[in-house]
């Protein structure tokens, strides 16, 4: 086969099969943008030995703005533009259509505007200034027109690669506009950059129990599994516990308030008397409104070390708790984030909602507080699950897209309230 013609049907073929994934209404962002890297990969691999048609440049630039149309919270979202950008000035730099400059610097515009925490916002101001048009000069009739420069190679880009041992990475589920008053740290457009994850109970509290399972164990493996995620993204990350090792209730806040952290996650496994509840529900620290939740705390509250003596403090600290608002928003993006993430793998998932609790693990806490019960450990179904790494890692996966949605929720202007 010759040299062209063996491109062209390479880039045909790598082409189509990374297309599949962002055909389907449901692909997930990391899904959306491993297509469009390899998309790219196939392009440029055909322009190494044939010219490729501008169309061909379009569909690839286009390939990553589908991730940020569909997942504009998606940790992939700056990534996706940068790349896009970059092919999109790759095109105008060959074929010199000004619609793909444009295009080029829409996209290089969005991060900045939209991603103000990006690592690509120093390159992408720099690469728009670049590409901003140049004014005409006017010329003798007759004179020759200034040579095109000679095409330049794409700034380089960084993927994002997808989490390792992830059954399916799942896209944060888009954060909704924000109502009402805007908090105080929106206003002053303040970051989560550092977070504490806290697996609940350990040491000689095992927690709830299944079938073969403890809920001490298993949260455990997931907050580490968590831990790799935040920090391959760049999040500095802190666990109130690293083995099988028992920490006060008490403590636990204050390890993220010793940290200095943005966010505190505390991670557990629920029960119940009736083995067909199954699902997930996510607090916010606040006095109980329903039995329910009222059990929860009790049991969740079973280790602490506190005794009658200290309720005074406890229920002023709970209402003086200055962070309710943002532990609210943050509980919508963890239970939004559980129920997307979790449903493929158990059809039967509840959600139960974000609810509230006198949580000792939240007490004292001075930064936006959610604890997450991720599973029912006594339903049969879900303490099968819990059982499998594959299971274990969507539901890590879940809690990192949560936090990557809160971080890009508090920075991005376009979810804000307008005028």
């Amino acid at each position: 086969m010759r040299p062209n013609l063996r491109a062209t049907v390479l880039l045909a073929l790598l082409s189509a099969a990374s297309s599949q994934a962002g055909q389907r209404a449901g692909a997930t962002a990391a899904e959306l943008y491993s297509a469009a890297v390899a998309r790219e990969d196939a392009l440029h691999a055909a322009a190494g030995r044939a010219p490729v048609p501008l169309k061909d440049y379009r569909a690839a630039a286009n390939a990553y703005d589908s991730v940020v149309r569909r997942h504009p919270t998606s940790g992939y979202v700056d990534d996706a533009l940068w790349r896009g950008a970059a092919l999109a000035r790759e095109a105008f730099e060959r074929y010199g259509d000004d619609r793909d400059r444009a295009t080029a610097r829409r996209m290089l515009a969005l991060i900045v505007s939209d991603y103000p925490l990006s690592p690509f916002v120093p390159k992408a101001r720099d690469l728009a200034s670049r590409l901003q048009p140049a004014a005409q000069a006017p010329t003798e009739k007759g004179a020759e027109k200034p040579a095109t420069p000679a095409p330049a190679q794409p700034p380089p880009a960084v993927p994002k690669p997808p989490p390792a041992t992830a059954p399916a990475a799942v896209s944060p589920v888009p954060p909704p506009p924000v109502r009402g008053p805007v908090s105080l740290a929106r206003q002053l457009g303040l970051g989560a950059a550092k977070i504490v994850v806290d697996p609940g109970h350990g040491g000689h509290d095992p927690g709830a129990l299944g079938a073969g399972v403890s809920e001490a164990e298993t949260v455990l493996d997931i907050a580490l599994r968590l831990e790799t995620l935040l920090a391959t993204a760049g999040v500095d990350v802190v666990l109130t516990r690293r083995s099988d090792e028992f920490v006060p209730l008490e403590k636990r806040p204050a390890i993220a308030t010793r940290e200095q952290a943005d966010l505190f996650l505390s991670i557990h496994i629920n029960a119940s008397r009736v083995q067909s509840v199954r699902g997930v529900e996510s607090y916010v620290l606040n006095f109980a409104t329903d039995s329910n939740a009222e059990a929860v705390a009790a049991r969740e509250n079973a280790s602490t070390e506190q005794t009658i003596s200290s309720l005074p403090e406890i229920v002023k600290a709970i209402a003086l708790h200055s962070k309710l608002d943002e532990s609210r928003s943050f509980a919508g993006l963890v239970q939004r984030a559980l129920v997307a993430g979790l449903r493929p793998a158990n059809k039967a998932l509840t959600d139960h909602g974000v609810k509230q609790a006198p949580f000792v693990v939240l007490v004292g806490a001075n930064m936006p507080s959610v604890l997450a019960e991720v599973a029912f450990i006594t339903n049969p179904q879900e303490a099968r699950l819990l059982k499998t790494p594959a299971y274990r890692q969507r539901i890590a996966q879940s809690l990192f897209d949560a936090v990557r949605s809160y971080q890009i929720s508090l920075k991005s202007a376009a979810l804000l309230p307008r005028r």
